[in-house]
């Protein structure tokens, strides 16, 4: 396999923006003072370092904004005879492997607007805890998307 072109994470972020719109916020009703709600995600933050893709998506509900994060393995080869793109790609791997069915809300914490919850524990330790973190630590060392 031949390497490709550099990994475009602004693009990573709108295929993930993509699935969480079509697939994710159905999944992740919730209720509030009685009633069914679907809240709004959208991506927040992707960023590559060492061979690992950082992914964290926002989730506004009535109760508030809270931020849950994913890691995941980069692929950074052609991904066989497919006609997509790496960016697609791995947001599509990001979606199977551990997007899918999964129900975020239930992890996220609205209390700390500042915090990042990451699904798996073990990540916690790799990944920046807030986003005041992100922001002062990773922006010199990684390539990285932020919306805005």
């Amino acid at each position: 396999m031949r390497q490709l072109e550099p990994f475009n994470v602004r693009k990573m972020a709108e295929y993930v923006d993509g699935l969480l719109k079509r697939q994710l916020e159905s999944e992740n009703i919730y209720i509030w003072r009685g009633r069914r709600h679907i809240p709004k995600l959208s991506t927040a933050a992707v960023w590559w370092m060492n061979d690992e893709l950082y992914t964290v998506i926002r989730i506004e509900t009535e109760m508030g904004i809270a931020y849950v994060g994913y890691i995941s393995n980069l692929i950074l080869v052609e991904p066989g005879n497919f006609e997509v793109s790496l960016e697609q790609f791995n947001a599509q791997q990001l979606w199977s492997g551990q997007l899918a069915g999964d129900y975020l809300i239930g992890a996220a914490r609205f209390d700390d607007q500042d915090l990042i919850v990451w699904k798996a524990a073990e990540d916690s330790d790799r990944a920046p805890a807030t986003w005041q973190e992100l922001h002062c630590n990773l922006r010199a060392e990684a390539q990285i998307w932020l919306p805005g």
